[in-house]
């Protein structure tokens, strides 16, 4: 044979082989994807399997490479714990320096309902307990202490001491108040007219007829008409603050001298064990309570030192990071791994499966496809090496 005609048939096995091989391994690569959608019954096998691929990479993933122990693992790391330290610090520079309204306007309405309904509650239970102690003996015994103590504190100071000009000033006109609704209410002239009718029976003979009754009404007209003068007026209005300032410009020690501490402690606790006293307590304590929701809380840190963020973080900040590690791996068990895997991989689109798996593989796709070409030439070669054997046997 020929030698040019051996090279020759060399060359083609060798050609025909590895293009054999090569354009196989190719299409065996693109029927991994391809087609995405069936066609004649025909799909590649990622996408037609991509369901079972997905519950494959899920629970692979979840319960071998991503395992409730790893996540607890992974927050144990320094770069984490540095990071959470600095967080942290800036949160409570920030809650610090920040510009904090009425609790009312700054929590949400429900809890803001919730917190009301609870300081109820919280005011019932302390009116509860200042009802049950103010009928023991106990406070008795601590009430005429205060009343002992009270009184040697204030003997000596001036009642009006304790009243400004203002308070004193409203005083005297509630005191004006008092003297026009006594002279100008219906029941001080029916009790002029009744006494003064009585008293003119009385001198007439007892006779209550009508020589009584015309005599009493024009004796109670006059009486009535000198009462309710200004002059009248004015003068029992002086009496009154006269009679004020005279309170006034006494001691306590003075004023509360006719009564011993028993008989004001008796009062007062007789008071505090009445049916109003609790209610009373009740209602102060839920308006006291309550207040605390509508007093703006300001910044908090003009209270505190410049370092006071630092210290409060380096404070709390151990304890609450041994705490989340704690809880990691128990919080991280109902975290549905698997579950999350599968369902992102199932929501792609087939072009995005394949860009997946070509972004991790094409290295090792494309040696697919040059070994096939290489083996392809190989066999090329073996053909060729045993039909010219099988020539010269």
């Amino acid at each position: 044979m020929d030698t040019n005609a051996t090279w020759f048939q060399f060359t083609l096995n060798v050609v025909l082989g590895a293009v054999s091989g090569g354009l196989t391994s190719d299409v065996s690569v693109r029927l991994l994807f391809r087609p995405r959608q069936p066609v004649l019954g025909l799909q590649g096998a990622i996408p037609k399997n991509k369901a079972r691929l997905a519950k494959a990479v899920g629970k692979t993933l979840g319960e071998k490479l991503l395992t409730p122990a790893d996540i607890a693992r992974e927050l144990d790391r320094p770069e984490l714990r540095a990071a959470f330290d600095r967080v942290l610090v800036d949160a409570v520079t920030g809650l610090l320096d920040t510009e904090l309204g009425a609790p009312r306007d700054i929590l949400p309405p429900t809890l803001v309902a919730e917190l009301e309904r609870a300081l109820g509650d919280v005011a019932e239970r302390g009116a509860d307990r200042f009802a049950g102690y103010a009928a023991t003996e106990a406070f008795e015994t601590r009430a005429t202490a205060l009343v002992a103590r009270a009184r040697e504190e204030i003997a000596s100071h001036p009642v009006h001491a304790m009243l400004g000009g203002e308070r004193r000033a409203a005083l005297v006109a509630q005191a004006k108040k008092w003297v026009d609704a006594l002279f100008d209410s219906g029941d001080l002239a029916d009790g002029v007219r009744t006494w003064v009718t009585q008293r003119a029976g009385s001198l007439v003979g007892g006779s209550e007829g009508r020589l009584a009754r015309a005599v009493g009404e024009r004796l109670a007209d006059g009486l009535l008409r000198a009462l309710k003068g200004d002059s009248s007026r004015a003068f029992l209005v002086e009496k009154v603050e006269a009679a004020l300032e005279g309170v006034l410009s006494r001691t306590w020690g003075e004023l509360l001298q006719p009564l011993d501490d028993g008989a004001i402690a008796r009062v007062a606790v007789d008071l505090a064990r009445g049916p109003r006293a609790r209610g009373m307590a009740a209602q102060a304590l839920t308006s006291g309570l309550s207040g605390v929701l509508d007093r703006p809380i300001g910044r908090i840190g003009r209270w505190l030192p410049e370092d006071a963020p630092d210290r409060i973080a380096a404070a709390i900040a151990p304890p609450l990071w041994s705490w989340i590690l704690s809880q990691a791996e128990t919080v991280a068990t109902h975290v549905d791994v698997p579950g999350i895997v599968e369902r992102r991989i199932n929501a792609f689109e087939p072009e995005r499966v394949e860009q997946i798996v070509r972004g991790v593989a094409q290295r090792e796709l494309n040696l697919i496809v040059l070994l096939g070409y290489v083996l392809g030439g190989l066999i090329g070669v073996v053909t060729w090496a045993l039909v010219e054997w099988a020539k010269r046997a």
